[in-house]
């Protein structure tokens, strides 16, 4: 099985971008349990400013849970839906990008450059197509720590 595991920064960052107390230890948790019984996980590492600095030891952490997963770093962009308008001070600028190290900071300006070509795209009347190399089960960390795999989320 592949899944793709999100980290948004360290627990406290991780826990408020995703509005739950515990996520940042649920998501390693399962990761953990997935990468034991042989599965492979891809991660995405959203970049922010809040979290800016804290990107090599991010990749030092999902490295250390699974060795031979792959990973990408992306800006964090928010979707106008929900609270996205209270993140919006949070999102990247091109300026910002010179604290990362290259070659992450050259895969985050190539990203960035292609949210402008979305947005191109979307206002000439475009659709978006997004092919996902991994699966999207729906992973359930019960309180007593079990990890359970459910139906497919999408």
């Amino acid at each position: 099985m592949r899944v793709l595991g999100v980290v948004h920064g360290f627990e406290p960052l991780h826990d408020w971008f995703t509005r739950r107390k515990g996520s940042f230890q649920k998501t390693l948790h399962a990761a953990q349990a997935i990468y034991a019984e042989g599965g492979t996980i891809g991660w995405q590492i959203f970049v922010n400013k809040k979290n800016l600095g804290q990107v090599e030891k991010l990749k030092e952490l999902v490295r250390g849970i699974s060795p031979e997963g792959k990973f990408e770093i992306n800006p964090m962009i928010p979707v106008y839906i929900g609270n996205a308008m209270e993140i919006e001070s949070l999102r990247l600028e091109l300026a910002d990008l010179e604290a990362i190290s290259s070659p992450d900071r050259e895969l985050l300006l190539r990203r960035y450059k292609t949210e402008a070509e979305y947005i191109s795209q979307l206002m000439a009347g475009g659709t978006l197509k997004f092919e996902w190399d991994f699966e999207f089960p729906e992973i359930i960390v019960k309180p007593d720590g079990t990890v359970t795999r459910a139906n497919y989320a999408y």
